[in-house]
């Protein structure tokens, strides 16, 4: 896991080493929040399965990583999905699936915060709640108005099926 978990990390800061001289462009931005809300996650499993982790956010640098505290980790998650969000798609659908989204990011941070009493010994239930309640009135069209994308399915195994795409409305990610 360890090995998987810091591949992902390096892999998303070696593309944003890379995407960083690309020309300005909405796709560029839009990737560039993708790739840091996936690094986030990665970086979220592997504080919650180990605690203290180094964190490695610059690509490319030869200085050997040190261990850092689970709060500055925290911060990093945090300060990574939250500046990503706007520039995520509000879209579900086929074209969105397997991407990072605006409500993903919102599930990801729901699961930071309401763990957060355990990471950094700080209670931020609020927070939780805030991040669960953008999921619940998801407006992915822009006008105002919650579409509610996202619903339990009634065939809770069919979310495990070999073609559990987008149609499964209970898969935020």
């Amino acid at each position: 896991v360890w090995a998987w978990g810091y591949r992902g990390i390096n892999l998303c800061s070696e593309n944003l080493a890379a995407l960083s001289k690309a020309p300005e462009s909405d796709f560029k931005t839009r990737t560039i929040a993708e790739v840091r809300t996936m690094r986030a996650l990665y970086y979220f499993i592997m504080m919650d399965l180990f605690g203290n982790v180094p964190l490695t956010p610059e690509y490319g640098s030869t200085v050997l990583p040190e261990q850092t505290g689970q709060e500055s980790v925290f911060a990093f998650i945090e300060t990574e999905v939250t500046e990503s969000i706007p520039a995520l798609t509000r879209e579900v659908s086929a074209n969105s699936y397997g991407r990072p989204t605006q409500w993903m990011a919102q599930a990801l941070l729901a699961k930071l915060y309401i763990n957060a009493e355990v990471y950094i010994g700080e209670a931020h239930y609020n927070e939780a709640i805030a991040a669960c309640n953008a999921i619940i009135n998801a407006d992915t069209n822009g006008d105002g108005t919650a579409d509610n994308p996202y619903a339990l399915t009634s065939n809770f195994l069919s979310i495990f099926d070999v073609n559990n795409g987008p149609q499964i409305k209970e898969i935020i990610f």
